[in-house]
């Protein structure tokens, strides 16, 4: 069944810990569950819901109980009048179909690093996907290699009955596959830091006007957060 374009909303659910420094921390987590659920289409209208702490718009998808289709995953489909029933569903000749919202997800169960971030970085709009690309570059430094399998995702977690925000380095291997083991000593996490500190002042973008470039976060950020990574974000909060 081919879904139309979608909108990720990423679930962390954690295993009993504790993060105790309010500024900035790092934690190694040997076993973690991350859930991606989807919520349906960007572009469509939907009703509020909250998740993972956040409040986003989910329109789901509207699908036939019978046969599973999605009427606007069809060309041409623009509602349920007109979908395309399987040739077998009970519904196809219904006038009255019981149309089912429902969401998709999928879980992933690995390891990861939990490194909560210093308050002041929802102040900046280019501090979370600098950092996030500064991370991935020092693990870079740090393996001696692209760290294809390793992924950061935004997250929230609980610190003195307020909502913080924290970035999880995980793996994207089932069950993880040890490299972030390391990061359990706090020397290897420093390692990291200035090694992407140390590229990131070799490189000079900045002089041409680019926010960043190949040479440094690019090859590490998402399509979608390119305009808010900065070379000079990235290096004012490694400081």
């Amino acid at each position: 069944m081919t879904l139309p374009e979608r909108c990720h909303q990423r679930i962390v659910r954690r295993p009993p810990a504790t993060v105790v420094v309010h500024g900035f921390g790092a934690e190694y987590v040997r076993q973690l569950e991350v859930r991606w659920v989807n919520v349906g289409r960007t572009v469509e209208q939907g009703a509020q819901r909250l998740l993972a702490g956040v409040e986003v718009r989910a329109p789901l998808f509207v699908t036939c109980p019978g046969c599973g289709v999605v009427p606007t995953a069809q060309p041409g489909v623009r509602d349920v009048q007109g979908a395309r029933h399987r040739a077998w569903c009970p519904h196809r000749t219904a006038i009255d179909v019981p149309w089912a919202e429902v969401a998709l997800g999928r879980t992933l169960r690995t390891q990861g690093v939990r490194i909560l971030l210093p308050p002041q970085f929802t102040l900046d709009h280019f501090a979370g996907p600098s950092f996030r690309a500064a991370l991935l570059l020092g693990l870079r430094e740090l393996l001696g290699g692209a760290p294809d399998h390793l992924d950061v995702l935004e997250v929230h977690l609980p610190v003195d009955g307020q909502d913080r925000t924290a970035l999880l380095l995980h793996d994207r291997v089932p069950g993880g596959t040890g490299y972030l083991a390391d990061l359990a000593r706090p020397s290897r996490v420093r390692e990291l830091l200035t090694g992407a500190l140390a590229v990131l002042r070799g490189c000079d973008c900045a002089d041409d006007g680019l926010l960043a470039c190949s040479r440094c976060l690019l090859p590490f950020t998402p399509p979608g957060l390119v305009e808010r990574t900065s070379l000079s974000a990235g290096c004012g909060h490694l400081q």
